[in-house]
């Protein structure tokens, strides 16, 4: 229960160097329940409180980083300049995190980084995210959205990715047009959903190279997913800029399978404006031999399956 209780809460820094300390308001209104047996249980059965959220109004970082157009790199956790004074006019990310009490101070492999000091805080941000991108609270653990979300990470443990893509699909079901309204809404979207299945995938959140970047990467025991992105363009456009910008290739030697996921969303809306599912048209392509390396212009995508939802 002590290690529990250090994972939920503990973690902040106002040094990199300096000792991590508990969230005074969240550790003492759990250990407050902790005294009575059956409150104790029911933190157990249900998981732990998290009062940390409720001490502020957080849903404007939120809207920025969705109106902000990118998904979440390693640039925005970084430490350099989070503590200065905040460009009002454009403010940058990191600075917004760090001043906003999301993400601490931490050292990795002798460097400063910021870091979610807790899962109590990085469950609160995943689900705020959640919230923003896809208009409804996400639920406890047997809710549909976290039933389908869990679907769509196994079924990428299995490589089935047709099945990942149905059901991230069906996320999407009864979302607004203003959370949709652009590709870079997608991105985001994806972004979340895989960044809240933590246990089975790992999102690989490498900034831009100088031929871009994809826009996801993702990580299983045995596999990397390299996802593009487009609304109302082309598979055959997402597959071939995998290609041409070489987004295969700093996994290749990686000793995993690579598999690169084209998907083309085909903007269409009920009469409510709310977002019709099956309707992602997708294609996907390994790594070709896992010792050969795709070269500039060499030649286009070669889809091994291609289909449209439904």
């Amino acid at each position: 229960m002590r290690e529990r209780l250090r994972m939920h809460y503990n973690g902040y820094r106002f040094t990199v160097s300096g000792e991590s300390l508990y969230n005074p308001i969240s550790y003492l209104t759990v250990l407050k329940r902790l005294v009575a047996p059956l409150n104790a249980q029911e933190i157990v059965l249900t998981g732990f409180p998290r009062p940390w959220v409720r001490t502020g109004q957080t849903s404007w970082l939120f809207r920025y980083i969705q109106a902000r157009g990118e998904a979440l790199t390693d640039t925005d956790f970084s430490a350099a300049g989070a503590k200065d004074a905040l460009d009002l006019d454009k403010p940058a990310l990191n600075a917004l995190l760090f001043q906003s009490g999301f993400v601490t101070l931490k050292r990795v492999n002798g460097e400063a980084i910021l870091d979610f000091p807790n899962w109590e805080v990085e469950t609160a941000f995943q689900e705020g995210l959640f919230f923003n991108c896809f208009g409804q609270q996400v639920g406890g653990r047997d809710s549909r959205a976290r039933k389908l979300m869990r679907q769509m990470a196994q079924a990428l443990e299995k490589g089935e990715c047709a099945l990942a893509l149905d059901a991230f699909d069906r996320l999407l079901d009864g979302v607004s047009y203003a959370e949709l309204a652009a590709e870079s809404h997608f991105q985001i979207a994806l972004h979340v959903v895989c960044s809240m299945v933590r246990s089975i995938l790992r999102v690989d959140a490498e900034g831009p190279t100088r031929r871009g970047r994809a826009d996801m990467a993702v990580e299983t025991r045995d596999t990397f997913y390299v996802f593009e992105l487009k609304l109302d363009k082309s598979v055959a456009a997402a597959m071939q800029q995998i290609a041409t910008r070489g987004y295969l290739d700093r996994y290749a030697d990686e000793g995993k399978r690579v598999v690169g996921i084209g998907v083309n969303f085909v903007k269409r809306f009920n009469g409510d404006n709310k977002w019709e599912p099956s309707k992602a048209n997708y294609a996907w392509d390994s790594c070709p031999g896992q010792a050969t390396r795709l070269r500039d212009q060499e030649r286009p995508a070669r889809a091994t399956d291609e289909r449209t939802v439904g």
